[in-house]
């Protein structure tokens, strides 16, 4: 769904299911001002987090953000161990399952093993991965 922000307000199908001080709010903690478009996603977490990057990445090449030139290197660390798998009704592990837990989190194994991170690493090139281990 979107937004168009004009001087008037929003534009917007989404406009009724928000109070003027809740739009206003918005506004402000996102910046927007007239001729600018908010775009919102709403589902689990790994959809909108999927949903968003895939359109950050689509807009940055329709806007030509993205020097062909420039070469940006990332290291990936932390990652979660575990994710919740909706269609098996269970926690599997994210990278491999000999993959082991940060130390730190260990403490979360039993009660809040969604909250244990991976001691893991991607290195990614350009947006693309290069390189993985554990």
């Amino acid at each position: 769904m979107n937004a168009k922000i004009t001087a008037e307000g929003w534009q917007s199908s989404l406009d009724k299911f928000f109070k003027k001080e809740d739009k206003m709010a918005v506004n402000r903690r996102t910046g927007a001002a007239p001729g600018d478009l908010l775009l919102f996603v709403a589902d689990k977490a790994s959809i909108v987090n999927s949903c968003l990057g895939t359109l950050r990445l689509e807009l940055a090449k329709r806007l030509n953000l993205i020097k062909k030139e420039d070469f940006a290197l990332v290291w990936v660390t932390k990652f979660p161990l575990l994710e919740y798998n909706e269609e098996e009704g269970r926690l599997e592990s994210v990278h491999h399952p000999f993959t082991s837990p940060l130390e730190e989190d260990l403490p979360f194994l039993q009660d809040r093993p969604e909250n244990v991170r991976a001691r893991a690493y991607d290195i990614v090139l350009n947006g693309s991965e290069i390189g993985a281990g554990a």
